[in-house]
Formats: structure tokens, C-alpha cells, sequence
């Protein structure tokens, strides 16, 4: 299919007869190079299906990152948590977290369910709000 591997080549020997050497030329086939081609098409093809894919993806967690629905999202989640009296320093909460606390919860929650990721930020919070107002006693 293409030049980059030629299935038939000019190749030179040596006839030896008794008292002399003739140099020949003669077409020779390289049936490998008929199997390189297509392996290294295939892998061409599926190169440029995970550079694709790749993009896509990529493209999708920095619209992702740019929007304000991570927040929803982390809302979401809470609205799944077991204790009905959650406190109400959701805010402050996804302050402290940051970009990448916020990431992380996200990861939690699309790999093993929203629900495990609610009982997380759940705990979270409760262990956020208790290390401050263990701060403001003292």
C-alpha cells in the first residue's frame, strides 16, 4: 500500500563458476515486509484513536475544572448523606477543600458511587467543623 516497505527488491550476488564470478541482479521478494506494513498500520490507526480520544477527554476535564458545577456536584452529594442535621457550613467546607479536595470527591464518587462519596464528605465536614470549634474553645 505504500512505499515505505517494498515487497520486491533488486538484489546483487555472486555466481561462482570454476574460474570466474559474475555479479547478477535479480528481483527478490520480502514477504515481512508485506506483515510489517499492516502492524504498522494498525498501530498508525490506533495511535491516532487514543491521541483522539486522549484529546476528548482532556478537553472535558478542563471544562470540568473552568465551571462553577463542581460545587453542585459536591451539593449533590450531600444531599445523599445519612445524617439528615449536616452543618450548615457547606461553604466554608468547600473553601477548605479547594480545587483538588473537590477533584478528589469527584473521582470518589465517579468511581465508586455517589454514595460512598456522600458518606465521605459527610465525615469530612463533621470532622472539619469539629477541629474548629475545638479551635475557637481554646
Amino acid at each position: 500500500i505504500t512505499g515505505h516497505f517494498p515487497r520486491t527488491v533488486h538484489c546483487d550476488f555472486h555466481r561462482r563458476a570454476l574460474a570466474s564470478s559474475q555479479l547478477e541482479t535479480v528481483l527478490c521478494t520480502l514477504h515481512l515486509n508485506t506483515y510489517y506494513e499492516k502492524i504498522c498500520l494498525f498501530l498508525w490507526f490506533w495511535m491516532l484513536f487514543v491521541l483522539i480520544v486522549s484529546s476528548v477527554f482532556v478537553y472535558i476535564r478542563i471544562l470540568s475544572s473552568l465551571r462553577s458545577t463542581s460545587e453542585q456536584q459536591i451539593r449533590q452529594l450531600l444531599k445523599f448523606a445519612p445524617e439528615s442535621d449536616l452543618p450548615y457550613a457547606i461553604d466554608r467546607f468547600l473553601v477548605s477543600l479547594g480545587p483538588d479536595g473537590i477533584f478528589v470527591l469527584q473521582q470518589i464518587a465517579l468511581n465508586l458511587g455517589d454514595l460512598p462519596a456522600s458518606y465521605l464528605a459527610a465525615a469530612m465536614i463533621a470532622c472539619c467543623e469539629k477541629s474548629r470549634g475545638e479551635g475557637e474553645k481554646k
